[in-house]
Order: structure tokens, then C-alpha cells, then sequence
């Protein structure tokens, strides 16, 4: 008999299949960390850690454990891993009187309904203050709604049979969105909710019979998350542990196995290690795989604090892996954890590289500049050149913030003015910033002989960043005799340090015979990495890879695979693929849905902020206008075609402006 089993299969003797579900985003950003390793993890084996806040009346917690259901099938350790939890955190400084605990084998007033959890929450959000940390675990049954819904299922959760498929009751679930508005509203320092729950496939057919529906994603923003496993994946339980893998190692990593000796230790390390070692326990003993998740960015919970030495050693050891210097292998995401860490540690240079990227994106993180403004807002006051950088190009490109040029010729002014103090101090990062400036004119006059001496140093010196823009100058003559095979060189050495631009640049080389023989095959797998890696380049990665399939060069000839990666370049934000896929639909005589992508090019390319964007819009709106002119797709309607006209005149791309101006006078 396996001592191992999934979470829910009621049937069987020594394992369940468990569902649950809680989403939930990080105070300042988010980003996903897939069995992410723990800082020197167990490095102080069983050390026990301490709570960072002295007064114990500043921590809380509300634990749910539901194994008895009214109307769904029992489950086997959601109650035992709400009582281990409960334990760890008394262990760490939690005060018992501050933690409410609602289990199926508990008195009548500790049983997990409806309404003895709601009214737990509020009573727990009621007494936390301002200083508090708020710990939330669920465990039990979750489901998806017909209307997309994440909710949770207490104990007296009803069901409904409909169709051969079985749903819970909206009304009598507790929903995933209000729970984090809850939480999200109190003023607590921090607020964590953690799940230990199977996430099935899409296809399961029913609630509680070993196929639970899938989670939708709720609004949680503003709280750390951590989950057991991805989606479509499962959890387990092992009854060597009498709970869940995954709780087992979250618990073990607040008793002390995922601290950093005496250099203090946090809440997102021990979701580093319960990461790391749930999903190789589940490897080893069950064949399986089970990773857990978390999103994570802006705020931690320091169980030991770290002294100022630690933090700085944080902000190197995370800009290292961020952005590839001293000749380190990028890995945004251990990047963007240790920086978190330093930031939260009071470091405004780590808050400054956190906000460069969140406005790029790196591995697992998607760009977002509104986050990436919020997080530079503070260190650019204080002169940060790396934080005025960041707000220069939001202003420059109406991202994150509305669009103000004079504001952005400003901070770059400022932001050179202070790399140039760095690099002079010997910051190699810096001399990058400084060549890029110098290079390209940015906050200075241009001075390409001077930018490429730099960048050249900066590249010698291990930075990956450097090194891809020696590529660019050298293949396009920029301070230096061109020279396409120094160029794919450069790309491939930063490539080859996880540079997702540099991966880009050389996929691009490949495809088209620059410096190298042309070979689409090769492109092609470029591009793939660069869409894998995620980031600020994945779109154009994926439109790139889109004209390989559409032209059938280096991977078989594949209309319909160009159009899934084109769509999904548009959910990315690229503007040039709807404006693309509404063409191809006109030409398909699809008229309405190619009025769609028209729409949804011009409305992306508002937001997007490229070079490309205003030229993207112009003919999104001319092609839209002939088809309301016509009436073909949509409803004819002249006075709109005109509008539609009027705004393609008024852009800087030619042929458009000159083609609207020709449709305006025809409908005078």
C-alpha cells in the first residue's frame, strides 16, 4: 500500500483528495515562484526562529480545517494540518488567545461553517491593529462556480445536482474574492493566506468524488499567497506525516529548517523551502509531480530580523541574479526573492531594482508598470538614478502613469547625472546605464564613441546587459565599425547568461542571416526560450515565431499555429498581432471579427507604448473605418467611419495619415 496519496479520494485507506482554494498577491506586486528553492534552506537545521514583533498581541491567525462535510465527501488531515500550523506559530511568538482555530472535531462554536468562519474572520480583523501580521489558512473542499467563482466550502456547504454534474451553492460558500477584501481592507502590516489544496484539470466532472472543479482567479491582490501546487496538478498526503506533504515542510520551515543561520529569516523563505522540498518529497515517494506556488513581492514577515550586513548581502547576491553581473547565470525569479527580501530589509537600492523589473518582466513575472511606478516612486525622490530611470520611461511611454514628456526628460535628465556618479565609483551596472544613455542620447547629449567604451567595460566586467548591447552597437556600427559576427558573438555569450533580449536579438540573426547562415529552426528555438522566460520580450518573440510557422521557415508550415501564437502575443499586449489577425480576417471575409481585432489593436496600442504603437493605431482605426463605412462587420455608420478617419489623420505614420485624409475627402 503507498504511503502516499492524493488529496481526495475518500475511498481510499490512507490518502484523500483534498481541495481547497485561496489565491492572493503581494502587498506591492506579485509574481509566481514554481518549487523555488529556500535561501540556504535548513542551513540551521531544528534552530527554533522567533517572531519579529516583541508585543505577541501583534500576531494573529485564523486556521480552517475541514474533514466532515454535510453534503460532500469527508476528507482525512485538513483538521491535523490546521493544528500543526497552529502549533509552529505558537513556536514562533504567536499568542494562543490570538489564534482561532475551526476544526470538524471541534466543539459545536469551533466548527467550520458558514458562519462561525465569517464570523471568526471579523472577529480576528477586529482585535489585529495596525502593526498586527495576519496569518489565514484554509483546507478543505474549494470549487469554481458556473459563473467562474473561486469559493471555499465549509463544513454545511450545499450541493446542487444538474446535468450529471455536481455544483455547489453559491450563496452558502465563502468566496475567495471576499475573504481577501477582508483582508486586503484591514490596516495589518501583513496578511497571509495559504492553502494546502489540489488545483485538477478542467475536464473533472463534479465536487467532493475525487474531481473537483477548478479554481478561478479571484481579486487578492494585496496579500501574500502561497499554494501547494500548480494548476492542474495535484496535492498530497503522506501518512508517514499524518498530513499533507506540503503543510508538513511549510511547518518544518517555521520551526526553523528554512533559516539563514544567523542571518534572520522570513515568511518567503519558508515558502522557498516548504517549494523545494514538497515537490521533491512527491517526485521521490509518489512518482508525481507537485509544485507549489506562491506570489509574492512587496511585503515579508521577518521571523528573525537580518542585520544591515545580511540585507546588503541580500541586494548584491539579488541584483546578481536579477540582472546577470560579475558573470552570474540570470534567474529572475531568485532575483526578484532576494530583492524583495532586501527591500523589505530597508534597502531603497533593492526597491529600485525591484521597480526595473516589474516594468520588463523577468521569468515568472509579467511586466507591470503601474506596479513598477509605485515601487519607484519613493527611491527616485531620494535621487535613486536607477528609480528615476524606471518613472523617466513611464512618463516617456504613458505606462504606468499618464503620458508626460517634459516629466521624463527630467528624470532622465537626473538619472544620468547619477549613473555617471556610480560608474565613476566603479558600479558596473552603472557603466551600463551610463552607456545606454550616452548611446542613445538619453538624459545627455549622444556620445556613441563614449557609450561603447563603457559598454565594453561594463561587458568585460560580466554584465550580461552590457554585453547584449555590445552586440547592438557592433552590429549596427554604433561607436565601432559594424561588424555582424562580433554581433551574434555578444548575443550568444549574453544569451547563454540567461539574457531574454540577447536570446531575442540572436533568434533574430538566425532568422533573417545576420552575421550567421539563416536557419529558422534555430530561430525558432530562440524565440521559444524567449517565450518561456516570459518578460518584456515575449510578445514580439511570439510574433517572430508566428511568421516561421505562417512562412514554413525552420518548422513545418502551420497557418493555424501562427494565429494561436498571434493571439497569444494580443493577450500579452502586443498591438502589431491583433492588427494582424484583423487583416487576416478581413481576407478571410470574416468582417465582424475582424472588427474586433481592429478595435482591440488600437485600444492595446494606447497602452503600449512602443515605438511601433502610434502607427499600429492609425491603421487599426483607417481598416475599422472602411468597414463601418461600408457596413460590413458592423452596423454602417458614416459619422463613426469619419471619427475613425479623423484620428488616422492626425498620426505621424504617412501612408496612413494620407490614406485617412483621402477617405475623409471621398465622404465630404
Amino acid at each position: 500500500m503507498d504511503k502516499v496519496g492524493k488529496r481526495g479520494k475518500a475511498q481510499r485507506t490512507v490518502a484523500v483528495l483534498r481541495t481547497a482554494t485561496t489565491a492572493a498577491l503581494a502587498l506591492l506586486g506579485a509574481f509566481g515562484l514554481d518549487g523555488v528553492r529556500a535561501a540556504d534552506g535548513g542551513a540551521s537545521g531544528a534552530r527554533r526562529m522567533e517572531a519579529i514583533a516583541k508585543d505577541e498581541d501583534a500576531c494573529f491567525a485564523l486556521l480552517v480545517g475541514v474533514d466532515k462535510y454535510d453534503n460532500l465527501k469527508p476528507l482525512n488531515y485538513a483538521s491535523s494540518d490546521a493544528k500543526a500550523l497552529r502549533d509552529a506559530l505558537l513556536e514562533i511568538g504567536f499568542s494562543k488567545e490570538n489564534v482561532w482555530m475551526l476544526t470538524s472535531d471541534g466543539s459545536r462554536r469551533e466548527q467550520p461553517t458558514k458562519a462561525n468562519i465569517v464570523a471568526a474572520l471579523d472577529e480576528m480583523l477586529a482585535e489585529a491593529g495596525p502593526s498586527a501580521t495576519i496569518f489565514v489558512a484554509l483546507s478543505g473542499h474549494g470549487y469554481e462556480t458556473r459563473d467562474g467563482v473561486a469559493s471555499f466550502c465549509p463544513k454545511d456547504v450545499e450541493v446542487e445536482k444538474t446535468g450529471g454534474e455536481t455544483y455547489v451553492e453559491k450563496n452558502t460558500a465563502i468566496t475567495i474574492g471576499d475573504v481577501a477584501e477582508r483582508l486586503r481592507a484591514d490596516d495589518a502590516k501583513f496578511k497571509a493566506l495559504i492553502v494546502d489544496a489540489c488545483r485538477e484539470p478542467a475536464t473533472a466532472r463534479s465536487v467532493g468524488s475525487g474531481g473537483a472543479r477548478p479554481f478561478a482567479k479571484a481579486d487578492v491582490s494585496g496579500i501574500a499567497f502561497l499554494q501547494s501546487c500548480r494548476s492542474s496538478e495535484l496535492s498530497y498526503e503522506d501518512a508517514e506525516f499524518g498530513r499533507g506533504i506540503f503543510t508538513h515542510y511549510f511547518v518544518e520551515g517555521l520551526r526553523g529548517a528554512a533559516g539563514r543561520g544567523d542571518g534572520g529569516a522570513s515568511f518567503l523563505d519558508v515558502c522557498g523551502y516548504a517549494a523545494s522540498k514538497t515537490k521533491e518529497r512527491a517526485r521521490e515517494t509518489h512518482k508525481a509531480t507537485q509544485t507549489p506556488f506562491y506570489e509574492f513581492a512587496g511585503s515579508d514577515f521577518w521571523l528573525k530580523e537580518p542585520t544591515d550586513d545580511v540585507a546588503e548581502a541580500l541586494y548584491r547576491e539579488g541584483r546578481e541574479s536579477a540582472f546577470g553581473l560579475n558573470g552570474a547565470k540570470i534567474d529572475g525569479r531568485r532575483g526578484l526573492e532576494l530583492l524583495t527580501k532586501a527591500a523589505n530589509a530597508g534597502s531603497t537600492d533593492a526597491q529600485a531594482e525591484l521597480a526595473e523589473l516589474y516594468l520588463s518582466g523577468c521569468e515568472g513575472t509579467p511586466p507591470d508598470a503601474t506596479r513598477a511606478f509605485g515601487l519607484a516612486f519613493e527611491p527616485a525622490r531620494r535621487g535613486n538614478p536607477f528609480a528615476l530611470n524606471v518613472l523617466g520611461r513611464c512618463y516617456a511611454e504613458g505606462r504606468g502613469v499618464a503620458k508626460d514628456e517634459k516629466k521624463a526628460a527630467t528624470c532622465f535628465e537626473r538619472a544620468f547625472r547619477g549613473v555617471e556618479k556610480r560608474a565613476k565609483e566603479g558600479d558596473v551596472r552603472a557603466k551600463t546605464a551610463l552607456a545606454a544613455c550616452l548611446t542613445d542620447g538619453i538624459g545627455c547629449e549622444r556620445d556613441v564613441d563614449a557609450g561603447f567604451t563603457l559598454c565594453r567595460e561594463a561587458a568585460n566586467a560580466g554584465d550580461a546587459e552590457a554585453t547584449r548591447r555590445l552586440g547592438v552597437c557592433c552590429e549596427n556600427g554604433i561607436g565601432t565599425e559594424k561588424d555582424e559576427k562580433k554581433a551574434v558573438a555578444a548575443y550568444r555569450k549574453s544569451a547563454e547568461a540567461g539574457n531574454a533580449a540577447a536570446t531575442a536579438n540572436l533568434g533574430y540573426c538566425y532568422q533573417n542571416g545576420v552575421g550567421v547562415a539563416k536557419n529558422g529552426a534555430e530561430a525558432a528555438k530562440l524565440y521559444r526560450k524567449v517565450v518561456e522566460a516570459g518578460g518584456e520580450g515575449a510578445s514580439a518573440a511570439l510574433v517572430n515565431l508566428a511568421d516561421l510557422y505562417e512562412t514554413g521557415d525552420g518548422v513545418p508550415r502551420n497557418e493555424r499555429e501562427a494565429r494561436k501564437l498571434r493571439t497569444r502575443a494580443v493577450e500579452l499586449g502586443n498591438s502589431a498581432a491583433a492588427l494582424t489577425l484583423g487583416t487576416a480576417s478581413g481576407e478571410a471575409s470574416d468582417y465582424e471579427e475582424a472588427a474586433s481585432w481592429y478595435r482591440r489593436a488600437f485600444e492595446l496600442a494606447e497602452a503600449e507604448g512602443k515605438p511601433w504603437s502610434e502607427s499600429v493605431s492609425a491603421w487599426a482605426r483607417l481598416n475599422l473605418g472602411l468597414l463601418y463605412e461600408n457596413g460590413v462587420g458592423v452596423p454602417r455608420d458614416v459619422r463613426e467611419a469619419k471619427k475613425l478617419y479623423r484620428d488616422a489623420a492626425a498620426s505621424d505614420d504617412e501612408t496612413a495619415r494620407t490614406r485617412a485624409k483621402e477617405r475623409l475627402r471621398s465622404l465630404e
